[in-house]
């Protein structure tokens, strides 16, 4: 599975201490897919996904992945617009992907 996600590529230094990152939207290969509850009423949910490390990720960008061979970013539907979750089985809201 792959989705289009942006990723950390380049430190800006914005002034003498304080600095940014810019982004770059690159096609991503999936580890596994998290949800998140949206909405307490509804079956509604956030998504986000361990994908493989870039080779062009910035090495001072933060990951929040599980160890340094994944990054956790989040799948945003306005830049995926034909991904569709997996199936998640009741009470699981992670699913490794093949």
């Amino acid at each position: 599975m792959k989705i289009l996600a942006s990723i950390e590529v380049e430190r800006v230094q914005r002034s003498e201490s304080t600095y940014t990152f810019r982004c770059e939207v690159m096609e991503l290969d999936v580890v596994r897919v998290m949800r998140q509850r949206a909405d307490t009423y509804r079956n509604r949910y956030y998504y986000s996904a361990d994908v493989k490390r870039p080779a062009r990720m910035h090495p001072d960008a933060r990951s929040y992945g599980r160890d340094e061979s994944v990054v956790r970013v989040n799948i945003v539907r306005k830049t995926n617009p034909k991904w569709k979750p997996p199936e998640f089985p009741d009470g699981i809201n992670c699913i490794e992907i093949e």
